[in-house]
């Protein structure tokens, strides 16, 4: 489909995003980006045994298998990227602005099949959140996006083109998809769908599916040989046994629809932000009221049954109300905007785009063990797409409406925000690293980190060790907790205060705060995937060891944000 006048050149539309993720390159590790540094590390040892080690992430030591629930595909990258440039934050950063690039060129191309606007598209798609803060880590997520949109365009150039060397080169990019993220499974059914729409029934294009499922089949057997596991099982059956072993009340479906409306308006905000050129004048208002009248309503609801979400030792103050009710209705008003194209347009590309964003938000709000903006984010080149489509042509006018460039702005504004606070949140954890190395000798014991995410990176290369309720620690070791982790419960009458350094963070917005609400990572933290308010610091307590100290006992404590250690996903 020809490009309009009126649609953003190519160029600025593939390196917008990029332009935005270069003032954060250097952020420090964070969240899970630990285990996948791990497993990277390893395999410049053992390049086919990606997982032949062990590791403590939950308070004790177990096999790797175990503990990541991702395939390996992202180590391998990092790896690599490695082995060329180095094991600096900048280096693998730089190496992760490849992924980013291709989700934005691949977004443009596939655009062109389906709107005259592929470059409005392809910046709707990257200049929001989830996508800017996702590509800031070392994570699987932006590789598998880079994967599943490639597999996607090559898929829908195939059918219509009858290519069977497309559709061949698509079904690789669905296996290597699976291969970084189990998420990208999902590619097949998707794209199953989508070749029945257009192709009126099925044919010999259908074939093309053996090379994934042989692909990703090989490789269930190859765990299962090496390390007796089904990691598709495995994963899959993960809900449940972290329920289980957190002890944590299961959200009722109504508190994980609600949930998922939060995170799905504030991942994917650039489609709220241009609602006014996506609707005719006398529709917007109306829908918005509606949507935020919605939210309203079952927000109401979600109060009565969000026990297992809110801690009660911090509730839902009225800043975390307002939040919710906003980033619902820009859940709703997504979700509408994609049930209403489809109804509109009833073609198959409209019924792609349908699936790919209903598929994604069922998947976060239902399936995977707790919403995150992780999961939310395959769906971004779908949402860049509707959004182009659904801005009305203008046959005499070349120029767009002004609430499209007003939006898209504002989205990469929100975005770089809180891209920025999640950069705070992870230098608090190096820094902590880097006290702990000036301090190290003068604590004159052993040191033990409890917690996880980046700074068990920095931490422990200061020196130490992975806190084990099984083998340690000993009287007079030292114990480091942190305010904003997870931690294992330590009876107050067997630590003593030794330090406290305290680390600023992004002062009025955070991406992982309980006592915020704040949990873009994990919403067994809170509704919402960001949050607007003031954020604590970061404090870091040395606790010494008191007599008796292997009479730890576990059970739960009132004041830990959590009690048990969620394991990557």
């Amino acid at each position: 489909m020809a490009a309009r006048k009126d649609d953003v050149h190519p160029f600025l539309a593939v390196a917008a995003p990029v332009v935005l993720l270069l003032p954060l390159i250097d952020k420090p590790f964070h969240m899970d980006d630990t285990v996948y540094l791990w497993v990277a590390q390893h395999l410049h040892s053992a390049p086919f045994d990606f997982y032949g080690f062990t590791a403590n992430w939950s308070f004790f030591e177990e096999p790797m298998a175990q503990i990541n629930k991702n395939p390996p595909g992202v180590s391998y990258f990092i790896a690599a990227a490695a082995a060329l440039f180095g094991w600096s934050e900048q280096a693998l950063h730089a190496a992760f602005l490849l992924p980013a690039l291709a989700v934005a060129w691949g977004t443009y191309l596939l655009a062109r099949r389906f709107t005259a606007r592929p470059g409005i598209a392809a910046l709707a798609a990257t200049l929001s959140p989830v996508f800017v803060v996702s590509s800031t880590n070392v994570m699987s997520d932006t590789l598998t996006l880079a994967f599943y949109v490639w597999a996607v365009y090559w898929w829908v150039e195939g059918i219509e083109t009858n290519s069977r060397a497309r559709l061949s080169g698509a079904a690789v990019f669905m296996a290597l998809a699976t291969l970084t993220k189990y998420l990208g499974i999902t590619s097949l059914p998707l794209l199953f769908a989508y070749a029945i729409a257009q192709k009126r029934g099925i044919g010999s294009w259908a074939v093309h599916f053996a090379i994934p499922i042989l692909i990703i089949g090989a490789y269930q057997w190859y765990c299962w040989r090496m390390y007796g596991v089904n990691p598709l099982a495995n994963a899959a059956g993960f809900a449940s046994s972290f329920t289980a072993e957190a002890g944590a009340e299961r959200p009722s479906y109504l508190s994980r629809f609600m949930i998922g409306l939060t995170f799905l308006g504030g991942c994917h905000t650039t489609i709220t932000l241009m609602a006014f050129a996506l609707w005719p004048r006398r529709w917007t208002v109306p829908i918005l009221i509606l949507a935020f009248a919605g939210a309203c309503i079952l927000f109401l609801a979600f109060r009565q049954a969000s026990s297992a979400i809110v801690h009660p030792d911090y509730g839902m103050s009225m800043p975390m109300r307002v939040q919710c009710i906003l980033f619902a209705a820009a859940g709703i008003h997504l979700l509408f905007c994609a049930l209403y194209h489809l109804y509109r347009e009833r073609d198959a590309g409209a019924l792609l785009i349908f699936l790919w964003i209903a598929g994604m938000f069922v998947f976060s709000s239902f399936v995977n063990w707790t919403t995150n903006g992780r999961t939310m984010l395959p769906m971004a080149p779908a949402v860049g797409i509707l959004a182009a489509r659904m801005i009305p042509p203008r046959a005499k006018s070349a120029a767009l409406p002004v609430s499209v460039p007003i939006g898209l702005v504002a989205s990469a504004c929100l975005a770089l925000l809180v891209a920025w606070s999640d950069y705070a949140m992870a230098s608090a954890g190096k820094r902590a690293g880097e006290d702990l190395a000036k301090v190290r000798e003068s604590l004159g014991a052993d040191v033990w980190v409890q917690g996880n995410w980046g700074m068990r990176w920095y931490l422990e290369g200061a020196g130490a060790k992975p806190f084990d309720r099984d083998n340690g620690p000993r009287i007079g070791d030292v114990v480091i907790q942190s305010s904003n982790n997870l931690i294992y419960p330590l009876p107050e009458e067997l630590r003593t205060l030794e330090r406290e350094p305290i680390f600023p963070v992004f002062p009025w917005l955070a991406t992982m705060d309980r006592r915020l609400g704040a949990a873009f990572y994990a919403a067994i933290w809170g509704p919402l995937p960001y949050s607007f308010g003031r954020v604590p610091p970061e404090t870091f307590y040395y606790w010494r060891m008191m007599p008796r100290a292997d009479a730890i006992e576990s059970g739960p404590d009132q004041n830990s944000p959590t009690m048990s250690a969620p394991r990557p996903r």
